[in-house]
């Protein structure tokens, strides 16, 4: 697997910001917080030296905090 380019990392962090401001910047709760970060934790995509997805290149802490914000391999429920 090919990790994201900065270029690509800035753009997918950019449009789900967007979408999470579009969405009322609503979080996610802390019950829903929780499981994705440990479902993030478990799965081979997590670079656990920079806490980020190796698919979109988000920060996992961040994103799994915004209610508009899925995972890239659907393993998040919603």
């Amino acid at each position: 697997m090919t990790k994201p380019k900065k270029l690509e990392k800035l753009s997918n962090f950019t449009l789900a910001a967007a979408k999470f401001a579009a969405g009322g910047f609503i979080k996610s709760s802390k019950e829903l917080y929780d499981e994705r970060v440990l479902t993030c934790l478990a799965c081979k995509y997590y670079d656990a030296d920079k806490d980020e997805c190796l698919v979109c290149g988000c920060p996992v802490e961040v994103k799994a905090s915004w209610s508009t914000e899925s995972c890239p391999k659907n393993k998040w429920r919603k």
